[in-house]
């Protein structure tokens, strides 16, 4: 039997040819993850800023502190991003500036980097950026070990009772059907929601995919920001938290700002910009006019709901004596301390709450089904 030499060298061919394209293709799938992990989250900044602020206290100079920090462990798109801040910054750009053509840093980050650098400020700025981005991480986290508990609860009781639902009621159903007789009323309605369920569950499923979709698309227009904002400050307590929050992020980013001498109309289009937040960025709009007709900080402040009094009464008298930064330096700590105290008040209230939940509802299912069995057991004897 001969060998057919070409057609062994055309095989391997082949096989090269699959092994290239397999390389191509986890090559795209690599560039797509790079290009997800390109942005810098607020651990990464806060690192940043609080490296390059300490390296300054101790009189190192701007280039060798970035030099510095490219030497720790970094992603590669991380480190090539840094490295080009780095090299702009030895090509004789600003460091904000440097920092602005990266795309990766926002508008407030900017503006507080050049006016520390025009005010010789620098240091202070750096320092106040990394307390805010920690703060926001301590802020997430906060509010994630509080909510990550009952949410594990509810799903778990979610699925609990969908399952008795849709598999045990049916069962004990057909044994009611074989005995006959009238059942009582609370066995009556858990039957017939369970029948409910196991002939809408898709329509479920796809009702709720569709709202979030929904939700997803409709948070781009400037109605749905307003008045699911205004639905979530009505919620009991979480309201108030959220209102807490915006207040010590107000506090902070205007406390820096005006510290470090940005004009006060300034100040406040780049916090609006910061916040995101649909009634505090109407409010700082509607006191931006009342400053442009000539009024001062606190008469706007006023007219508007989402400010507390405690905050609009210190702001007048931080205008009187010209110290706006530093009460509001002082304020972030109070508003900081409470949001922390009623984000450990939430998790401990949910979890009782979410518990006795979970045991009403099986103790419902289970009454029902039961229930029935009792009365024909008290029949027959």
């Amino acid at each position: 039997m001969e060998i057919d030499i070409r057609k062994i060298k055309e095989k391997k061919r082949q096989q090269k040819d699959k092994q290239k394209e397999l390389v191509i293709n986890f090559d795209f799938l690599n560039r797509e993850i790079n290009l997800r992990r390109k942005k810098i989250n607020d651990t990464k900044k806060e690192r940043f800023y609080n490296q390059l602020g300490v390296l300054f206290s101790a009189g190192i100079d701007l280039g060798s502190a970035l030099q510095i920090f490219l030497e720790d462990k970094h992603t590669q798109i991380h480190k090539k991003l840094f490295s080009q801040v780095f090299d702009d910054v030895i090509g004789g750009l600003s460091f904000s500036d440097a920092l602005k053509k990266t795309g990766q840093f926002t508008d407030y980050e900017y503006y507080s980097i050049k006016v520390g650098e025009e005010s010789g400020k620098l240091q202070d700025v750096l320092a106040e950026l990394a307390d805010y981005f920690a703060l926001r991480m301590q802020q997430r986290r906060q509010l994630t070990g509080a909510l990550s508990y009952p949410v594990m609860v509810m799903i778990v009781a979610i699925g609990a009772v969908l399952f008795m639902l849709n598999v045990v009621v049916p069962m004990f159903a057909g044994v009611f059907q074989r005995f006959g007789g009238e059942l009582p009323a609370i066995t009556r309605n858990v039957l017939a929601l369970s029948d409910w369920f196991s002939n809408h569950l898709f329509t479920i499923f796809i009702f709720v995919l569709a709202t979030i979709v929904a939700i997803v698309y409709m948070k781009r227009y400037e109605w749905f920001k307003k008045y699911s904002s205004l639905f979530v400050l009505r919620i009991p307590f979480i309201g108030r938290l959220i209102s807490k929050l915006m207040h010590a992020r107000f506090c902070h980013s205007l406390s820096l700002l005006t510290l470090t001498q940005v004009p006060l109309l300034e100040a406040l289009e780049m916090v609006k910009k910061m916040i995101g937040f649909y009634p505090v960025q109407e409010a700082i709009a509607a006191i931006q006019k009342e400053i442009e007709r000539g009024g001062q900080m606190h008469e706007g402040m006023k007219r508007q709901k989402v400010f507390d009094q405690r905050l609009v009464a210190l702001t007048k008298v931080g205008e009187e004596v010209n110290q706006v930064g530093q009460l509001y330096s002082k304020l972030y700590k109070q508003y900081t301390d409470e949001v922390k105290h009623m984000t450990s008040i939430m998790g401990n209230m949910l979890e009782p709450i979410m518990i006795i939940v979970v045991g009403l509802l099986v103790m419902v299912i289970l009454i029902a089904m039961y229930l029935p069995l009792f009365q024909l057991s008290t029949t027959v004897f």
